[in-house]
């Protein structure tokens, strides 16, 4: 259970840092403050998920996922539950016998696999995208450019003479 959440905790923070447009200082003290906190990381990476879905069904993937990250951090708040049988005042973690679906639990975390795999794919075809955009603005710019200051070389040259 321990490392289901950690992949799901790292996956958050992945695509968080490889997709957020926050400046790289700004990313670390987010993930600073998220902690092993599942809620608040996902809090920072949902609106960039949800900007890259188009589709209403993505929209909707968006919210069961998060379903799936909620239901994960009311287990486990802290990535201590599973970690340690007892906490560190000795009391045990659980105070009642918890049963756990292993099989629909592995499901889940599959889909949740799919999901981030998914996203990470889309993420970053768009930045890719737009990246592709930008340099054709810029090439283009350029060219303006460069035929404004030819237009404007050869005005000028016609109204002055230039022979001494």
């Amino acid at each position: 259970m321990f490392n289901y959440r950690q992949f799901l905790e790292l996956s958050l923070k992945a695509l968080y840092l490889g997709y957020s447009n926050d400046s790289s200082k700004h990313k670390i003290s987010i993930i600073k403050d998220a902690g092993h906190n599942l809620m608040k990381m996902w809090n920072y990476l949902e609106p960039i998920l949800i900007e890259a879905s188009g589709s209403t069904a993505d929209k909707n993937m968006v919210s069961v996922v998060k379903s799936y990250v909620e239901q994960f951090h009311q287990m486990d708040k802290t990535s201590f539950s599973f970690r340690y049988p007892i906490t560190k005042e000795m009391v045990p973690v659980f105070q009642d016998e918890q049963r756990i679906d292993l099989i629909n639990l592995k499901n889940c975390v599959q889909e949740l696999s799919n999901f981030f795999d998914g996203m990470d794919g889309l993420l970053d075809d768009q930045k890719r995208s737009k990246e592709e955009a930008e340099a054709i603005i810029r090439e283009i710019n350029a060219e303006i450019e460069a035929e404004f200051r030819a237009e404007m070389m050869k005005e000028m040259r016609s109204n002055y003479d230039w022979d001494y």
